[in-house]
């Protein structure tokens, strides 16, 4: 069975023995990779992913009940780094944050999936990923990820927001 297009990867088992993301790939993708392999090696231990065109991964700021959250796309290289960190990130734990103020950080993307969900939500060290079939969580070391996706907003939040939030992030 092919896989869509517009999915850019989905949950696998990372090589440092610990399940983290990782690439799925077509028959087709196969052959091609083993004729740049040796020159991906040589240039890179990492591997880079990028968004496939047309995709915009869209950032929401979780903080308001009662009027719309604030919302921003994140340029193609944020995206590409997005992915890059995600990929890194070890399985773990723990609840997102409920009730009022600041809860965390939602990605989505206007063309498909992220890593093979539907939607990812990043708060207070966790990171969960969120799928028709169920969810998975992952561990965001000292909020390293949450800190990095707010930071893509800056200047495009009310003053008194990005305080509040920055305060937050500071514990």
């Amino acid at each position: 069975m092919q896989e869509p297009a517009n999915q850019l990867m989905s949950p696998g088992i990372g090589s440092s023995g610990g399940e983290r993301f990782a690439l799925r790939r077509s028959p087709g993708s196969v052959a091609l990779l083993a004729l740049f392999l040796p020159l991906a090696a040589a240039v890179s231990c990492r591997t880079t992913v990028a968004a496939p065109e047309g995709v915009t991964m869209r950032v929401e700021l979780d903080v308001f009940s009662g009027r719309p959250n604030p919302v921003w796309d994140l340029t193609a290289a944020q995206a590409e780094e997005l992915l890059t960190r995600l990929q890194s990130l070890p399985t773990g734990d723990g609840t997102v944050r409920d009730g009022l103020g600041y809860r965390g950080i939602i990605v989505t993307a206007n063309g498909g999936q992220i890593l093979g969900f539907d939607r990812i939500v990043i708060s207070g060290g966790v990171v969960l990923g969120e799928r028709a079939g169920g969810e998975r969580r992952f561990r965001d070391a000292n909020r390293e990820l949450e800190r990095w996706l707010f930071r893509t907003a800056e200047g495009r939040l009310e003053t008194a927001v990005d305080d509040m939030v920055a305060q937050d992030l500071a514990r």
